[in-house]
């Protein structure tokens, strides 16, 4: 059974990423979280403290899938080794749509 400190534990996790790709690229940070680039300069100057105090007093995702159920359910029938490329062409389009990816 999947209680809250399993989510709490996903949320820290995606924060300390968030902030660790913030530091290091903005932009690919922004690619990889979906993120915009000042929620990620923002993320970047949490402390360790702040970030578990964030992700203890929320108890849902901080993150959604990056794509949609149909091109979820596309991913899932691709064959091994086919579905990176099929990732990063469907974020690159979202990205510059700013849609969900399909």
């Amino acid at each position: 059974m999947v209680d809250k400190r399993d989510i709490q534990q996903l949320n820290r996790l995606y924060l300390l990423v968030a902030q660790r790709l913030a530091s290091q690229d903005v932009e690919f940070a922004s690619q990889v979280t979906g993120f915009s680039k000042q929620i990620l300069s923002q993320i970047a100057e949490l402390s360790l403290s702040q970030i578990d105090e964030l992700q203890e007093e929320v108890s849902f995702l901080l993150f959604k899938p990056r794509l949609n159920e149909s091109g979820f359910m596309k991913m899932l029938s691709m064959p091994s080794g086919v579905r990176g490329s099929f990732m990063s062409s469907a974020l690159a389009n979202t990205v510059e749509g700013q849609h969900e990816a399909t």
